[in-house]
């Protein structure tokens, strides 16, 4: 079998976005690790520094936490985004 590509941390993150703009994210870090051929802990570190740079937020789902847009004011005090 081929070996899965592997995605570097800046094309993890233009994949997050595209995801993101369509309203996806990922239900865990191994679902990212999967989509993005890295180990689950290449997935975790990729995604603190994405919640760090504020692209993503985290929400807790039973056991595991799921990757989702954050919450954003669009200037007409209207909230764009996940609550």
């Amino acid at each position: 079998p081929a070996i899965p590509r592997q995605f570097s941390k800046d094309e993890a993150r233009n994949d997050l976005k595209g995801r993101l703009a369509l309203g996806k994210g990922f239900g865990s870090n191994k679902e990212a690790a999967g989509a993005w051929g890295v180990s689950d802990q290449q997935a975790h570190k990729y995604l603190e520094a994405f919640r760090s740079e504020g692209l993503i937020k985290r929400k807790q789902q039973g056991r595991t936490k799921a990757v989702i847009a954050p919450t954003h004011h669009n200037g007409n005090g209207r909230l764009v985004g996940n609550a």
